[in-house]
């Protein structure tokens, strides 16, 4: 007669029960799927600090001098508004839209300029009257090289291009310009 275990009930040696688990698995299965995991969750881990230092503490070169884009310089677009903008003015640089303007705003665009030659369009489509201030109302926008400062401004801005529209402005504008990155 055997007990639970497999043993005997005369306090035998326990025999072989097949049924019984004993708690050693056999190796045999691939460790690739496992390393693939840990090492995507290390990517992500990296790719999360860097974006989180970004907004924090901003490397010098900005995103396209850790990406590849191989500039030496950060560029800004910003616009400024006298007596409320009498225009919304789309701005896109070398194809990307950037973003409308019409009120003080700055923007980041180094991710859209390229070594050399770049081209920028305003698409200016004025406001109905009495959306906008008096005759003096204005929204000036600038294409600026600079550094970045933490609070989303920059410092040592040199303009490259300028554009301006006013409220004794008519109608719609479809203005294109060319330039070029300098000391890249």
């Amino acid at each position: 007669m055997t007990d639970s275990t497999g043993g005997t009930a005369s306090g035998g040696a326990p025999s072989p029960n097949p049924n019984l688990k004993t708690g050693v698995k056999k190796s045999g299965g691939s460790s690739f799927p496992m390393i693939v995991a840990v090492l995507a969750l290390l990517a992500g881990g990296a790719g999360f600090g860097y974006g989180y230092m970004q907004t924090f503490v901003p490397v010098e070169g900005g995103a396209a001098g850790f990406l590849g884009g191989g500039l030496k310089h950060q560029y800004f677009i910003k616009s400024r508004v006298g007596d409320r903008s009498p225009y919304n003015v789309t701005v896109n640089l070398n194809g990307h839209n950037v973003g409308t303007m019409s009120t003080d705003k700055v923007m980041e665009v180094t991710q859209y300029v390229v070594k050399d030659r770049n081209k920028i369009r305003f698409e200016a489509k004025r406001l109905p009257d009495g959306m906008f201030g008096a005759t003096g109302a204005y929204i000036d926008i600038g294409l600026y090289s600079g550094r970045g400062t933490t609070d989303g401004g920059f410092t040592d801005g040199q303009p490259l291009v300028k554009y301006e529209r006013t409220a004794n402005d008519k109608g719609d504008f479809d203005d294109k310009m060319d330039w070029t990155t300098v000391n890249e």
